[in-house]
């Protein structure tokens, strides 16, 4: 391998760690929504790459589900367990990807493996399951959880874009059509979802009854449009319930 080579693959990896990094204080300091931050992702890079679509491809629709799987399906998954998981779990729990990707490879295209690089993938899931059950991680199972899936997802699109002819970027290209055409309304469903259970939240109903229980330790009366605005989970629920009937 020459060196020009070697630091391509190092700006890579640098690159990888830094988008982990930069998507946890977006999603978790500016309070990006996971699949709003994926929509935007794709959304720049089908803008980018429009003039590179035509003319279209033989196999559109594998190109389309492939696309999706190594684009917005796996780095959807990725951001939403960037919510709860910490960058440094989250980034040595997206390397099983290298892995699983040749064992997909094993079982979908036949490839055969030495002795030596299957010490290489066991050691690497070992890793894997050493970051997910180590101290402090515990609680954050459910955010690596769906990091692990993100790298499956992932995973699994590389295997099979190997049966594709079409090249690398025009490739990208179509991912980003097929992850902004999947990801949209996803995002605006769920937003109706959380706007629907926001009155079940029980941190929103702790914000009900804190006015009257702040009055009762201070002896003072809290001002009235305060009360009003703390009741806005009850008067959405109720609307809500009298819609349906």
């Amino acid at each position: 391998m020459s060196f020009r080579a070697l630091l391509i693959m190092a700006f890579c990896n640098i690159a990888w760690a830094l988008n982990v990094v930069v998507s946890k204080l977006a999603i978790t300091d500016f309070s990006a929504p996971p699949l709003f931050y994926a929509l935007v992702r794709s959304v720049i890079v089908a803008a980018v790459l429009i003039p590179l679509l035509r003319p279209l491809p033989a196999k559109l629709w594998q190109v389309l589900v492939i696309g999706l799987a190594i684009s917005g399906g796996s780095f959807a998954l990725l951001f939403m367990g960037l919510e709860t998981a910490s960058p440094s779990a989250a980034g040595v729990v997206s390397l099983s990807g290298a892995p699983m990707t040749v064992l997909f490879a094993i079982l979908f295209l036949g490839e055969k493996v030495r002795w030596r690089r299957g010490l290489g993938i066991g050691l690497a899931f070992g890793g894997v399951l050493f970051a997910m059950a180590g101290e402090n991680q515990m609680q954050t199972s459910t955010g690596l959880l769906l990091v692990f899936l993100s790298a499956m997802v992932g995973a699994l699109g590389t295997v099979f874009v190997k049966r594709l002819d079409l090249s690398s970027i025009r490739l990208q290209g179509w991912a980003a059509v097929a992850s902004v055409a999947v990801l949209l309304p996803c995002h605006l469903r769920w937003k109706v979802v959380s706007s629907r259970l926001w009155p079940l939240r029980p941190g929103n109903w702790r914000r009900v009854w804190s006015l009257p229980a702040w009055s009762s330790r201070s002896g003072r009366t809290p001002p009235i449009s305060a009360c009003l605005a703390n009741m806005t989970p009850i008067w959405s629920y109720r609307s809500r319930c009298s819609r349906r009937s």
